[in-house]
């Protein structure tokens, strides 16, 4: 299989890493406190909301005005020039006020207190950008820097999208779903039902804060569906919220899902956006059994990921939840069961390498992530017999295009120029390119029989001390990182192990 190399790491990482580098402030500036608090901030600007263009000609962020270091304005850089230009001045458009909803989202998402352009989403013909401002939302033409205003509401529009094929902005409007046509500027309510404790198109509470899940509906590729998602939080308690700001503290009824206490009903239904009004929509159902329907093969590569947190959530979303989809794919007759399940079973607190399948497992497990995966997996493997052929695969620390979890965290503490460290960062890692991953998946499936019942380690082969791959980050974006050294004690507590 071919391997990843830190080589070959997009271009792009380096042209954003270098606009996001903070300019040092002036050293001969009276530190006051109006200096303190005041703009531009003191560890110079950070831009935000990095984002390259469809075609890759162009990298987009949000950085901070240099008069008010809470507001924020659309900027491009060439990518293959390096020129940078404003693409929306956010001093230009909006200044109504965002509904307290939009504030809540903003807390959630941890931009709150900020203000201009706080998101923005690409054209799919990258021609154009969709911009959310101060309730409204704005179509940008990236080359000569018009732009066009959608709405024009007291309500705040929530949850914008541009549709895959460019023809429709998808947006939730007073907890209804709305579509608005990009060629005639014809808008139309999607659902009407909406209000109270039911809306559409939203992600709930629960999904944004704990979840990390934004989204609340999603296009088809083709633009000829929308998935929908309708929340009714009639069972969740009511409980005030204080508002704190600099005018004094306001007290809002706000619904809230306490530990133990009901939580929302989430269902999907799906559109048909040019369907005459009045059609209902198609209800999915979502359970093991509707997913293995009339399927040969099932891939199950969902899991809670997490170093930490509560035993029940590890059990019921890695174990539980397992079984339950092998009980469904054997009633749906499949015939092959592919578990994606990790390495971490071989985790403990010392050096090892040249693992292979036989390897045993630690008597104590790392913690419930690592427990969990195990116990996961010796469920998928002892459901291998003929006809329903199972297996495992231990990919090790998989990255590629679209990561969201591992490279990105590193950046952050690489770009900090502090990276935590254990052992003096001597303890080794091994990346899997995700396409080595989905290799590995499919070859399971295509070669079903001879690999039933076995697990199979991923390996890229090319293992290397994280000192040595935090350095070479460091180098790429032309940042000295200083490491902290983090005690073992530290390190097993944070673990649970």
């Amino acid at each position: 299989m071919s391997g990843w190399s830190l080589g070959s790491l997009p271009a792009l990482l380096v042209v954003l890493a270098a606009a996001a580098l903070p300019s040092a402030a002036r050293s001969d500036e009276p530190l006051t406190l109006e200096r303190i608090m005041g703009s531009p901030a003191l560890s110079g600007p950070v831009p935000r909301g990095l984002a390259l263009s469809p075609d890759g000609k162009l990298a987009t962020l949000l950085e901070p005005r240099a008069d008010d270091r809470d507001r924020y304005d659309l900027w491009a850089l060439d990518t293959a020039t390096g020129q940078k230009r404003m693409l929306v001045d956010s001093t230009k458009f909006g200044g109504g006020e965002v509904s307290e909803e939009e504030k809540m989202r903003r807390e959630r998402a941890r931009v709150g207190g900020t203000r201009g352009v706080i998101s923005y989403a690409w054209a799919p013909d990258a021609t154009s950008i969709l911009v959310p401002l101060d309730g409204d939302l704005y179509l940008a033409t990236v080359a000569d820097g018009a732009v066009r205003r959608l709405t024009d509401t007291v309500e705040t529009e929530l949850d914008a999208r541009i549709s895959p094929r460019g023809t429709s902005v998808s947006f939730v409007r007073d907890q209804n779903l709305f579509l608005h046509d990009l060629a005639t500027g014809a808008e139309r309510a999607l659902t009407t039902d909406g209000g109270g404790a039911v809306s559409w198109g939203s992600a709930e509470f629960v999904a944004q804060e704990e979840m990390d899940r934004r989204e609340g509906h999603w296009w088809s590729p083709d633009d000829s569906r929308l998935v929908v998602a309708k929340v009714d939080e009639s069972d969740v308690r009511m409980v005030p919220r204080a508002a704190i700001g600099a005018d004094g503290t306001r007290v809002f009824e706000q619904r809230y899902p306490r530990a133990g206490t009901p939580n929302a009903r989430v269902e999907l239904f799906v559109f048909d956006p040019a369907a005459p009004a009045g059609r209902a929509p198609v209800k999915l159902d979502l359970g093991p059994d509707a997913v293995c329907r009339d399927v040969d093969v099932v891939f199950h590569a969902a899991a809670l990921s997490s170093p930490w947190g509560p035993d029940a959530a590890f059990q019921r979303a890695n174990v539980d939840l397992t079984r339950d989809l092998i009980a469904a794919a054997r009633r749906a007759g499949a015939g092959s069961f592919v578990f994606v399940s990790s390495p971490s079973v071989y985790a403990r607190w010392a050096d090892q390498t040249g693992l292979t399948e036989d390897t045993p497992w630690p008597d104590r497990p790392l913690n419930a992530y690592s427990r969990t995966k195990g116990e996961a997996e010796r469920l998928v493997l002892a459901a291998d017999a003929p006809g329903f052929r199972t297996v495992a695969i231990r990919p090790r620390a998989i990255i590629g295009p679209d990561d969201a979890v591992l490279l990105p965290r590193i950046l952050r503490l690489v770009k900090r120029g502090r990276f935590p460290q254990f052992r003096d960062g001597q303890a080794l890692v091994e990346l899997t390119d995700v396409r080595d991953a989905a290799r590995a998946i499919l070859l399971a499936d295509l070669h079903r029989d001879a690999a039933g019942g076995q697990a199979i380690n991923i390996t890229s082969g090319q293992p290397l001390p994280i000192r040595d791959l935090i350095q070479r980050l460091g180098q790429a974006l032309d940042v000295e990182v200083r490491t902290i050294p983090v005690p073992r004690a530290v390190g097993q507590a944070l673990s649970g192990g």
